[in-house]
């Protein structure tokens, strides 16, 4: 159902191991829960500011190259048109040295 042993939900459910990120995302996605609720209620912190698609794409997908990204924020201008999004991305204003998306998710 989600992706993990039935094993592992067991050690979930018991306490004895803690959800990565990717699981609580699944886990939302299941249950029709909000996972930033999920993310807090685990100990995750997410940042208030999260990178734009631009940067994450670069870092994510290195080895796209320079069309591809051209290609996809056509495409996403093309979807925030559909929709009506009208807010406007920072112009690369979070970008951060190479390997880096600032401030990701931290458990405390």
């Amino acid at each position: 159902m989600v992706g993990c042993s039935a094993s592992t939900m067991y050690r979930l459910e018991a306490g004895r191991q803690q959800p990565g990120p990717e699981l609580l995302v699944r886990l939302a996605e299941v249950f029709g829960l909000d996972a930033r609720e999920l993310f807090d209620v685990a100990g995750y912190h997410l940042p208030a500011d999260l990178p734009e698609l631009g940067p994450y794409v670069r870092l994510k997908f290195k080895d796209l190259p320079p069309r591809a990204f051209g290609e996809i924020e056509t495409f996403v201008a093309f979807l925030r048109a559909k929709y009506g999004v009208e807010s406007e991305p920072r112009d690369r204003a979070d970008e951060h040295p190479e390997g880096t998306l600032g401030r990701n998710a931290t458990r405390t």
